[in-house]
């Protein structure tokens, strides 16, 4: 039988769900890799990867894919991470660099800029660089590390996963596991439960490893890991998904709405673990 392949990224916020494929009894079980978010969305839909981490948005673009239940990268307020930064008032912004590796976070921005009744900026796609981005921008679309890292200054700052609770009212779901349709799909997905657990448990063990070469300390990123994110994908989630995905048809982001389809979940045990009521 052959081992199932998972793509990954290497975002700070997406150790903890992969550590117990990386650092836990999984290891060389699976074969796993790491890119970033555009990119395990684009394995999944080329059928090179079986499961893969994907930007929510992307749910919506590959055809007939499944999420793992229970399981996502989340805010529930302020996220840090996915961050609009302008030199110029939000009102006035008339050009946004995008980070390169962002799709669901895009998506979002514009959403959110019509939500708040500002016109829609001119959008170019570039490399995470904050300076380079706002050279020839009034404004830069940042997540991730880079977004963590940036120095912001006196610049504007606008958080994105505050602002769509804000509007909202719930959390905003950046990311889940996903599975391919045609590949051998995963009817157990006890695996990637339990390597969440075990990422959640080694937060101060990952954010020491992270910390070198980083820019960041030890104790901002175990905090960012807390607070700032959350990894649990239950009612509120799926409610904040449905919107999202119907904000985006409304605003001719997408071409169609495809319905939320769940792996199968095996047991009781297993549905309560997901939510993380064990």
């Amino acid at each position: 039988m052959s081992v199932i392949r998972i793509a990954s990224t290497s975002y700070l916020n997406a150790l903890p769900l992969s550590w117990g494929f990386t650092n836990g009894p999984f290891r060389e079980m699976y074969d796993i890799s790491f890119h970033n978010p555009a990119d395990c969305a684009d394995l999944l839909e080329r059928g090179k990867t079986d499961v893969a981490l994907i930007p929510s948005i992307e749910y919506q673009r590959i055809a007939g894919i499944r999420i793992l239940p229970g399981i996502a990268v989340a805010s529930k307020g302020r996220v840090n991470s996915v961050i609009l930064v302008s030199k110029v008032r939000f009102e006035a912004i008339s050009s946004v660099a995008v980070d390169q590796a962002s799709r669901t976070a895009v998506t979002l921005l514009r959403i959110l800029l019509r939500e708040r009744g500002f016109h829609q900026p001119r959008f170019t796609s570039m490399p995470a660089d904050l300076n380079r981005m706002l050279l020839d921008h009034d404004a830069a679309l940042i997540i991730g590390d880079a977004a963590l890292r940036a120095a912001t200054g006196d610049l504007q700052v606008f958080d994105l996963a505050w602002e769509w609770r804000a509007l909202t009212g719930l959390p905003f779901v950046f990311a889940f596991w996903a599975a391919r349709p045609g590949s051998r799909m995963l009817e157990d997905h006890r695996p990637f439960l339990a390597s969440r657990r075990i990422g959640l448990a080694a937060i101060d063990q990952i954010a020491r490893a992270h910390a070198e070469g980083s820019g960041l300390r030890p104790a901002e990123i175990a905090k960012y890991l807390r607070v700032n994110i959350h990894y649990y994908l239950g009612s509120q989630e799926q409610q904040s998904l449905e919107l999202f995905f119907r904000k985006a048809r409304e605003n001719s982001l997408i071409p169609a709405i495809q319905e939320i389809t769940f792996q199968r979940e095996d047991t009781q045990e297993g549905l309560q673990e997901a939510m993380g009521t064990q």
